[in-house]
């Protein structure tokens, strides 16, 4: 009997403990999105919702669509062939009826692009002392040391003296080399950085070498000319070994075309 007694305690116990545990579970409550895409103002159908692994649903003739997903945070892109879409992409956190993606044609190229400036730009810095971080004007940045590209198997170094890069702002490295790329040919860019911090009365060095590769396979190509006549490439980049930093990369070419 004190057998049993002792079971059903340490049976009452072990259920008591699993149900506080369940009180500590993060409740996963379900987004619900909804909103349009338009293209010269007006709906642009079947244009596929997505995140970066999962299709969502596509929009109707009216340019409509809606999804509900079991996630506390989603991000989500627009695609569709032919087009791009502004903004790239939208981050949600919470249900949403009026998300709105731009569509724009993408253009088909015929002339020679020229590598003009090249835009670095810091999306989170993190240091053990805030106070102590590399700062440019007021403002955290990334000691940039050395930045390499290679294009088309052409190296290049790209900075001749220490470059500091602003958390979440535009910073420019203007490249003077002459390298020009005809647009029916295929093309890669490869570059390396090397970027730091500072911390606590001596400086903490962060060293990392990235090396991405990004290549366009067509002529058509994966990007849009703006205002200035100009085509942008873009590379997403983090720092891995440490978490530190995350940085976007962008490439900027001038475009001449043929006449």
């Amino acid at each position: 009997m004190k057998k049993i007694q002792m079971f059903s305690i340490l049976l009452l116990v072990t259920c008591s403990l699993i149900l506080s545990a369940c009180d500590f579970l993060p409740v996963v409550t379900p987004l619900t999105i909804s909103g349009y895409v338009y293209y010269n103002s007006k709906p642009l159908e079947n244009v596929t919702i997505k995140t970066s692994t999962q299709k969502l649903c596509t929009t109707n003739s009216e340019g409509y669509f809606t999804f509900e997903i079991s996630k506390n945070q989603v991000t989500i892109y627009a695609e569709k062939t032919g087009f791009l879409f502004e903004p790239k992409s939208i981050t949600l956190n919470s249900n949403n009826d009026n998300v709105i993606f731009t569509a724009q044609p993408i253009q088909e190229l015929d002339g020679v692009l020229s590598l003009s400036k090249i835009n670095i730009t810091p999306s989170s810095i993190v240091s053990v002392s805030d106070n102590f971080q590399y700062v440019k004007n007021g403002e955290n940045c990334l000691k940039v040391k050395n930045f390499y590209i290679e294009i088309n198997n052409k190296k290049f170094n790209c900075l001749t003296s220490d470059f500091y890069a602003v958390k979440n702002k535009s910073n420019y490295i203007l490249f003077n080399d002459d390298i020009s790329i005809d647009t029916n040919t295929p093309f890669s860019i490869k570059f390396s950085l090397d970027a730091y911090f500072t911390s606590y009365h001596y400086e903490y060095v962060f060293v990392e070498e990235k090396t991405s590769i990004l290549e366009v396979t067509q002529n058509q190509t994966n990007a849009i000319l703006n205002e200035q006549n100009q085509i942008e490439y873009s590379f997403w980049g983090v720092n891995a070994s440490n978490n530190k930093y995350s940085y976007n990369v962008t490439f900027i070419f001038d475009y001449f075309p043929n006449i």
